[in-house]
């Protein structure tokens, strides 16, 4: 493509040079607008300048004409967005490089400022998007299995006292008639469960999951703890796993009954969401 067809000749041209040698892609020439002659950098030189010493202006400006025009804007710059997307989403990549670290800088301060404002928003966006983000993380889970399970452990890790002492507080929380009602479901989850491990059994041995074990330290899968060791299914049954040797991961009892039937990634979810 040559660089005429480049931009719009109806509004641009290529001239001589400007006095501040502004070279359109190396091309020996100043891209000038049609209708007054000036060079394009130029102008947006002058504008930028002209905005730097007068902000407070220009803004009180804009705010005053805004409401007037509001429509016309939004058409103009919504026409703009379907003509540029490639442009504007390379414009985005571009300037997030270049500022990376003053951006996380800033967005970091934001997210401190406005945590609650935050913590809303991400709770109304999951429960409007259940389906999109569980479809993500189980495409995520699949491509990037071993960084999951790295991910799982550092973070259950630096929480396993806040997630004990929120399981103590649950537990004291509730009244006998919820105690009552969480085991009769885990009953009914119980039934279900023998069922679905005889439709999805392969066999092993008891002696090959006591060497498995071994070979992992006999310690829990998910926070590294030594105490009351038991056997989880690391795939839930029910979430498509088989009762197989390769499926089978050590897990304390407080792990192993807090994640029950989850997913990994869900069962962290769920944790992070009330722990916030």
């Amino acid at each position: 493509m040559s660089i005429l067809e480049e931009f719009d000749q109806s509004k641009y041209f290529l001239g001589n040079l400007c006095n501040k040698n502004h070279d359109y892609k190396k091309s020996g020439k100043s891209l000038r607008y049609t209708k007054r002659g000036r060079c394009v950098e130029c102008q947006r030189d002058s504008a930028n300048n002209y905005y730097t010493k007068n902000a407070d202006s220009v803004k009180a400006k804009q705010k005053q004409l805004y409401p007037k025009n509001k429509e016309k804007i939004a058409k103009r710059d919504k026409l703009y967005r379907e003509k540029n997307l490639e442009k504007i989403s390379q414009r985005k990549k571009d300037y997030y490089q270049n500022n990376k670290a003053r951006i996380r800088v800033k967005n970091r301060f934001y997210h401190e400022q406005n945590k609650e404002k935050r913590l809303r928003y991400g709770t109304e966006w999951r429960q409007k998007n259940r389906e999109y983000k569980n479809q993500k993380q189980a495409e995520y889970r699949k491509e990037n299995p071993e960084k999951v399970r790295q991910s799982l452990l550092s973070w259950y890790e630096k929480n396993r006292d806040r997630q004990k002492l929120y399981m103590q507080e649950r537990q004291k929380s509730l009244t006998e008639e919820q105690r009552q009602s969480e085991r009769e479901r885990s009953r009914v989850k119980s039934r279900k469960r023998r069922a679905l491990i005889k439709s999805a059994h392969i066999p092993y041995t008891e002696q090959q999951v006591k060497e498995k074990f071994a070979a992992m330290g006999n310690a829990c899968f998910y926070c590294s703890s030594l105490d009351q060791i038991t056997v989880d299914h690391y795939i839930p049954i029910n979430k498509g796993g088989w009762d197989s040797l390769d499926n089978l991961v050590p897990a304390c009892s407080r792990c192993n009954f807090s994640k029950r039937d989850m997913l990994p990634d869900e069962w962290i979810q769920r944790l992070l969401e009330r722990l916030q």
